[in-house]
């Protein structure tokens, strides 16, 4: 009777540790918002690494690296090529001039984009095109502190010598360089010893 009774009620009332309470729903929205946020962090981070990368030159106006190009902005991001931000262009002429402050990271830019504009007229072949824009860009990457000053300093090791250095030794320069082309570090450093052919 009064015994079967109460145990028909306790089986139709919900456990306690299975009711829907307001901590425990706000709990659930927030971990799901929490998941939904990483996802769009996540696609925004996916989608950023292939925008286009794009330069305002006061040279040459935009310089932009996007389409075929848009792989070779990678090269951009590695540490050998971000120092030449810190290596002044014009040496020590800046100490006398102020306005000549630019860097050889600009100045690479600039030769990028006339690579770009030059095998675009000449309607080069892609690979060919590829090898001359990256050999534009990265033409500079041997110099040292205050730019050909330094070659004065120590004699017979130019920067193009100290740039074939660099693409054959820096791991992370080497393994962007590879990314793009297969082989694309020694293509390189034949065009620094003037092996490449068509010679340039």
């Amino acid at each position: 009777g009064a015994s079967t009774t109460t145990r028909s009620r306790s089986a139709r009332r919900p456990a306690a540790s299975m009711r829907s309470t307001p901590t425990s729903r706000m709990r659930s929205e927030s971990g799901a918002a929490m998941r939904r946020c990483y996802d769009a962090r996540v696609t925004a981070a996916a989608t950023s690494a292939l925008k286009d990368r794009v330069f305002r030159d006061p040279v040459h106006g935009l310089i932009e690296l996007k389409g075929d190009d848009r792989p070779i902005a990678d090269l951009l991001d590695t540490r050998a090529l971000q120092r030449l931000r810190r290596i002044k262009q014009m040496g020590f002429a800046w100490l006398v001039y102020p306005g000549a402050e630019h860097s050889r990271f600009g100045h690479a830019l600039g030769a990028f984009h006339i690579a770009q504009r030059v095998t675009r007229r000449l309607d080069l072949d892609p690979q060919l095109a590829l090898h001359v824009k990256v050999a534009a860009l990265l033409h500079d990457i041997g110099h040292g502190p205050f730019s050909h000053a330094w070659e004065h300093v120590f004699a017979g090791h130019d920067h193009e010598r100290w740039g074939a250095r660099i693409v054959g030794e820096n791991a992370e320069l080497g393994a962007a360089l590879e990314e793009l082309e297969p082989g694309l570090p020694a293509t390189l450093r034949a065009f620094w010893g003037k092996g490449y052919k068509p010679h340039f």
